[in-house]
């Protein structure tokens, strides 16, 4: 492992920490590393009173029904926290926020594309862009009516900043890549979905991205790692479709993944070593990729899904 990747693991794992301190309300341990990627993809470093203070502007701007105080709020919060005006981000995340809502339905999800509308586009833009959502949500809908939910609407969302392609196409690529996928041995088929939206959303023919994908399976199950079959395989998709040499991205994964075993947080008391490897490629696409705002919302988002699985696994088993 060169010194710059251990220098990139060895901050995600102390921004993961104070990450820890700064919410220990919250009840999902999930959001500490994913709030940790955060600060690594806008080389940020975290700071505690302004994590206060960002927690202040949110709630000041949003009542406490609010879907901005749900299970994600630590993540709103700290996207807050890695701007230079919170209070003019927040505004305008508020904005976006309500223009979504014209189209959508509440839910834990619409916050999450209102926080990064405005990093893409002026306020003034906000309502047709919401309204160009809502029409491509519903075409994903027409061709996976059972399937489709309110997590596909940041799927759409970020789909829609891709300018530079047409939605038949978009659509024709999410298609083929979920046939192809449904022959793998992925069992949650809304994760396969899920995963064939963050695909459509990486460079590259839609047969290369699924190969890609397919490459670095390979390469796992013969390094003896098992990985898991559901939300957590969009980062592993992600990371396999960065256009990053497919030795030097496996060689670095085994490094991140070997380095993180030696850590604490991970073990028998820790995270499960299937969640290691998504903490691994959490730090390779920010150690490869910081700045590309559609994937790196993706990677945030496959964390999100993780979270709303387990409560609703939570609510039938009770």
């Amino acid at each position: 492992m060169d010194e710059s990747l251990r220098q990139t693991c060895e901050n995600f794992i102390a921004y993961r920490d104070i990450c820890r301190k700064s919410f220990l309300w919250t009840g999902y341990r999930q959001v500490f590393p994913v709030c940790a990627y955060i600060y690594l993809n806008h080389h940020t470093e975290p700071d505690l009173e302004l994590v206060k203070y960002c927690k202040e502007i949110l709630r000041e701007n949003s009542g406490f029904f609010s879907s901005f105080r749900g299970s994600g709020e630590p993540i709103f919060v700290t996207m807050l926290a890695t701007e230079k005006d919170p209070g003019l981000k927040m505004r305008a995340a508020s904005k976006a926020y309500s223009a979504l809502r014209k189209y959508f339905a509440p839910s834990a999800y619409l916050p999450f594309l209102a926080m990064i509308m405005p990093d893409m586009m002026p306020n003034g833009m906000f309502d047709q862009y919401a309204q160009d959502t809502r029409k491509l949500y519903d075409d994903i809908n027409r061709n996976h009516r059972v399937l489709t939910g309110q997590e596909d609407v940041i799927f759409a969302g970020l789909l829609c900043l891709k300018t530079d392609r047409e939605v038949p196409d978009l659509l024709d690529e999410i298609e083929y890549l979920y046939e192809h996928l449904s022959k793998t041995s992925i069992f949650n088929l809304n994760a396969m979905q899920s995963l064939s939206h963050a695909l459509t959303l990486c460079q590259g023919t839609a047969r290369t991205k699924y190969r890609n994908l397919e490459d670095l399976s390979k390469f796992l199950k013969y390094a003896e790692i098992n990985y898991g079959k559901s939300y957590e395989m969009i980062p592993l998709g992600i990371l396999a479709n960065l256009g990053i040499d497919t030795q030097t991205m496996c060689c670095d994964l085994m490094d991140v993944y070997e380095f993180l075993g030696h850590d604490d947080g991970y073990g028998f008391f820790g995270f499960s070593n299937r969640t290691r490897l998504v903490h691994a490629c959490l730090i390779l696409c920010a150690h490869y990729m910081a700045g590309t705002v559609e994937l790196a919302s993706a990677v945030i988002v496959s964390v999100l899904l993780e979270i709303q699985q387990q409560q609703a696994a939570a609510a039938a088993a009770a």
